[in-house]
């Protein structure tokens, strides 16, 4: 019950997530990020009903990511960390011993900053603010908070500038993210094998052969494309539906031309956002 853990729960954590939400939960996940809101009966004795308006931090973990790039509303609201196994693990209570040692230092830290945080969260967001992330209420935060903690020691300019690759590099870990869609593995392959083969950007091909050659990666690869894609109807869909990806990563735009054909242009593949 969804409404219940979030009406009743600072921190809603959803362990495990390795298969795709159902539509109800994806809905229900996007509409509490942005202050959404639900109503139900306040008492089973009559009809009176009452809007609940939950804050909850909401976190989602997973081994084998299970979100799609119809999950977008989900994952443009999220802060994706990705883990990996240590090379070297601490023992537990050789970092608790660590910790309780530097004990002072660090609360002394964060009381300094905590009265300039306070008073720049109560005042206007700094101009400039990096618009692209979708999470606005994160972004304010951040960049209030950031301004305060680092004016002592960097020009606003060079906060805004350090804030700015910080977002960056949120927003293609999150376009990344929903990139493990097949029909992305395919196309990456694609662009991989016509630079292997010397193939010179911008590349140009038309529907029919594009779908036939990424059908041949599948096949060779099992990537789980031709599951997804049946069709060179529902081809052209899926290329619609993520040609704003496809841009910013290949350089990708899509054209007609005449008897209603489509052709599709690559210019290669881009620098990753995320080595920012």
């Amino acid at each position: 019950d969804l409404e219940t853990e979030f009406a009743n729960n600072i921190l809603c954590c959803f362990d495990n997530v390795d298969r795709q939400p159902q539509k109800s939960q994806r809905d229900a996940f996007a509409a509490m990020t942005t202050g959404g809101s639900y109503r139900s009966r306040q008492l089973y004795t009559d009809s009176t009903q009452k809007s609940y308006n939950p804050r909850p931090l909401i976190t989602i973990t997973t081994r084998d990511p299970a979100l799609r790039a119809e999950d977008d509303d989900i994952v443009d609201r999220a802060i994706i960390v990705k883990l990996q196994t240590l090379s070297t693990v601490i023992p537990e209570n050789a970092l608790i011993s660590e910790v309780t040692e530097h004990r002072d230092e660090i609360l002394t830290e964060m009381i300094n900053a905590m009265p300039g945080i306070i008073a720049a969260l109560q005042g206007d967001a700094p101009n400039g603010m990096n618009r692209s992330f979708r999470m606005a209420d994160f972004a304010n935060f951040a960049y209030k908070s950031a301004y305060a903690i680092f004016r002592a020691r960097m020009t606003d300019h060079e906060i805004r500038e350090m804030l700015d690759k910080v977002f960056d590099k949120l927003v293609a870990s999150q376009r990344s993210y929903i990139l493990s869609n097949p029909l992305h593995y395919v196309v990456d392959e694609y662009i991989q094998e016509q630079k292997n083969n010397q193939q010179k950007f911008p590349l140009t091909t038309n529907s029919s052969d594009l779908y036939n050659d990424l059908l041949k990666i599948d096949k060779k690869f099992k990537l789980g494309f031709a599951k997804i894609c049946k069709s060179l109807i529902s081809f052209g869909k899926l290329m619609a539906n993520n040609e704003k990806i496809f841009g910013d990563r290949y350089g990708y735009s899509r054209s007609t031309v005449s008897g209603n054909k489509t052709q599709h242009s690559f210019d290669g593949m881009k620098q990753n956002p995320l080595e920012i």
